[in-house]
């Protein structure tokens, strides 16, 4: 359909409506019908409502399914062997392609009574909703809403070295899903004050979340104090009397698309050379990123050996006596050990130009070198740096019995062992601005402005937005929030079915917001749990005034809310289509307050808020003027798509005039007006030429 086939109202025509949405509706049957994914996700709002909550069902994940190793490795393996845990159920999120894989693995190291459960199927979405107890080292995926009574432990995967939330240089508006997990989390474990205050302040969960922070060792670290364990892996591939190195280089390449990068290249150009220095006393073992793995065999190498696959990462780490990494933060847990660390990096320029650190490389004890010469030499000298304030500072928590301690605190509610931490709050009033696209328009200078200007003293503002809705505008975001702190939504909503299909008669306007209310009310109250599940809010600030659902989402708020008007709607809903006028009512009547930023836009606003005339409210755009009267001294310098008419040296010589200037600034918007301006200026000129 075209413009051109527009109706009077300034929508396409009735039949053309209803045909639009029954296409989609079929295309919603069909792709239900041979997508088991998508089958079971539209039944996932009705487990919620409908099964009771399991009290002995545990529900642990690790990596989106992908892995059983580190802190939920040893976590399993210690519920399955414990007699006080005989009586749960425990099951292990896995993806299709992964189950045989775990399953093995549970089998080689005798752990029974785990059932292997695969992500997105069917029982999984019946255990995600009704399991007591949910674990993940990870976050659950988006559609995860936490409900009364379930208790969710997030025990994440490390020490960071690498910066992570809203300090990276790439991503940091893509973190929601890491948000909405840890705001979720009753129990988050952290091994050390380090790693709590950058997980708490650079997710920015400060203030908002309300579950209790665990300092308590790691549970995989328990693997670096069973020296059983170490004696009977070094017997068993017969490296007594041998010097035994473990490489785990940090994966450089792109795990999405399954491709490595060019410091890969150098990697294995170095082993090779590694490789024919090394003596038959010597072993090297790798631990490479799958995909990395996957351009090298182990046949390539005389001396060096893929880890065995047979433990656990930690497990066969135990048994080795000097670690060489780079930026990954395994030498975090290594040190426990108290043996030798080396940082072997060779591409570390290009590497940090690309992501920033918490800490800078050469503070840290352990010996550096960029070439495979000086790596051997390294990795032949004993060790001869002092780590015992690095070791106190990043390991104090590590030992033996660190399992038995978390799991008894969250199972049993044994608080004796744990030192605990709520997150931290400042008690202030939490409100949340809703940013819309920030678009580079005035809607979105008029949000900094605002967030610039305003006391933060007196309450906590947190600017919210939709990853997928600011695409192209994450520096924006960056740049707004510089002076307070954001919050990213993501995902897609989880409907029933029946309400996936009214949601495509709303969208193809053939019923009203208050229909639409009605009929999927829970959908939208699903949403704000969804979205923001136990986050602690007080009032929500519709400030972009625009987009459907998300406005009448809100309305779920129990809470504050207000939702501002930044134009004449009346011209915004007729001319623009930018809004539909059903969807105005049902908001400005729902919401506590409707704020104008103008005095003459409060006539058009009263059309829409009807007997909800009296909670409007002017509150005035706030003027930048500092950095106006800093730019008015700035030269001219159009952009590079700038159209100049009738030249920019015509331009130019005007300004230097002493002649009579006008300047209008206003973006090319029907309802600036520009075109009004325009016939008015013409009138003038022959008055004042």
């Amino acid at each position: 359909m075209t413009t051109s086939e527009l109706d009077k109202t300034g929508r396409f025509p009735l039949k053309e409506r209803l045909k639009n949405t029954y296409k989609n509706i079929r295309a919603v049957k069909k792709n239900n019908a041979g997508n088991i994914y998508l089958k079971v996700r539209y039944d996932y709002p009705k487990y919620l409502e409908r099964l009771p909550i399991d009290e002995k069902a545990v529900l642990i994940e690790s990596q989106h399914g992908s892995e059983l190793n580190g802190n939920i490795f040893y976590i399993i393996r210690y519920m399955a062997s414990s007699p006080e845990y005989r009586d749960f159920k425990i099951y292990l999120s896995c993806t299709a392609g992964k189950k045989e894989t775990m399953e093995a693995c549970l089998k080689a190291h005798s752990i029974k009574g785990v059932k292997p459960v695969v992500l997105s199927s069917d029982e999984y979405f019946r255990l995600l909703a009704s399991a007591k107890y949910l674990i993940n080292d990870n976050t659950f995926m988006p559609w995860l809403i936490k409900r009364e009574g379930q208790i969710y432990l997030n025990t994440w995967h490390g020490t960071p070295l690498k910066c992570l939330g809203r300090k990276m240089e790439e991503g940091f508006a893509g973190i929601g899903n890491a948000q909405k997990n840890f705001v979720a989390a009753d129990f988050l474990l952290y091994p050390n004050e380090y790693t709590m205050d950058h997980m708490l302040k650079d997710y920015m969960i400060e203030n908002i979340g309300r579950g209790t922070c665990v300092l308590s060792g790691y549970p995989r670290n328990e693997a670096f104090f069973d020296e059983d364990s170490r004696d009977a892996i070094r017997k068993k591939h017969r490296l007594q009397g041998k010097r035994v190195y473990a490489y785990m280089p940090t994966f450089r390449g792109s795990a999405s698309e399954g491709k490595t990068v060019k410091s890969d290249s150098f990697m294995f150009y170095y082993l090779f050379m590694l490789d024919e220095m090394l003596n038959d006393d010597e072993e090297f073992y790798l631990n490479l990123h799958p995909v990395s793995k996957s351009a090298c065999a182990p046949d390539m190498f005389k001396h060096i050996k893929f880890f065995p696959e047979e433990y656990e990462t930690y497990e066969f780490l135990n048994a080795c006596d000097v670690l060489i990494t780079d930026y990954s933060s395994v030498f975090f847990d290594f040190a426990n050990l108290r043996k030798k660390v080396i940082l072997f990096t060779f591409d570390r320029d290009d590497y940090l130009k690309q992501r920033g650190l918490y800490l800078d490389l050469d503070s840290l004890p352990f010996p550096k070198v960029s070439d495979p010469e000086s790596l051997l030499r390294e990795m032949r000298s004993d060790k001869d740096y002092d780590d015992s304030d690095f070791i106190k500072k990043y390991c104090p928590y590590d030992g033996k019995g660190a399992t038995k301690k978390l799991l008894d605190l969250v199972f049993f509610g044994k608080k004796d062992d744990c030192i605990l931490k709520p997150v931290p709050d400042n008690g202030l009033e939490n409100v949340l601005l809703y940013a819309g696209n920030l678009a580079r328009n005035g809607i979105t200078q008029s949000l900094e402005n605002l967030v610039d200007n305003i006391d933060k003293d007196k309450r906590n503002y947190i600017i919210l937005c939709k990853t997928e809705k600011i695409e192209g505008e994450e520096n924006t975001l960056k740049r707004i929030a510089r002076n307070c702190t954001y919050y990213c939504m993501m995902g897609r909503g989880m409907y029933t079915l029946p309400e996936r299909y009214r949601r495509e008669f709303f969208v193809n306007h053939l019923v009203k917001a208050s229909y639409y209310n009605r009929r999927n009310g829970r959908f939208l109250e699903n949403e704000m749990l969804r979205n923001f599940d136990r986050m602690r809010i007080d009032t929500i600030i519709q400030f972009n005034g625009y987009e459907r659902e998300t406005s009448m989402m809100f309305t779920k708020h129990p809470g504050g809310k207000a939702i501002f008007v930044h134009n004449d709607m009346t011209m915004e809903t007729t001319i623009k289509r930018a809004v539909e006028p059903d969807v105005l009512k049902f908001c400005y009547m729902n919401y506590d307050k409707v704020v104008a930023v103008t005095d003459d836009i409060v006539e058009p606003t009263a059309v829409f808020a009807g007997p909800c005339r009296k909670n409007i409210r002017v509150c005035k755009n706030l003027i930048d003027y500092k950095s106006v009267m800093v730019k008015a001294e700035l030269p001219i310098e159009p952009g590079k798509d700038t159209v100049i008419f009738p030249s920019a040296q015509h331009l130019k010589n005007v300004l230097q005039s002493d002649r009579k200037k006008i300047v209008n600034v206003g973006r090319f918007s029907p309802e600036k007006g520009h075109l009004r301006l325009l016939e008015a200026f013409k009138n003038v000129l022959p008055k004042f030429p």
